[in-house]
């Protein structure tokens, strides 16, 4: 936020992470409680997990998300269940 002088959900914080990462968007994912989070890093094209934290809900008018789950441990066995990888 700092280098950028911008804050989420502006497109450009989640690019330059991104850049920073050295990957292509469709390979990165940013995991949050936020759906508005979620919902900028999705439109950045990067995968997107939100954590169904109480009292926090997607917003409605962004892209749903790639995964939700109740926790990030909840997360991990989803992801773990498809990839057939232990994160």
């Amino acid at each position: 936020v700092e280098e950028l002088c911008k804050y989420k959900p502006d497109l450009s914080v989640y690019n330059w992470a991104v850049h920073l990462m050295g990957r292509p968007a469709s390979e990165c994912m940013l995991i949050a409680a936020h759906g508005w989070d979620v919902g900028g890093a999705k439109l950045a094209g990067m995968k997107t997990a939100f954590i169904a934290r109480k009292g926090q809900t997607l917003y409605p008018l962004a892209p749903k998300p790639d995964f939700v789950a109740r926790d990030i441990f909840a997360l991990s066995q989803i992801i773990n269940s498809l990839t057939g990888e232990n994160i």
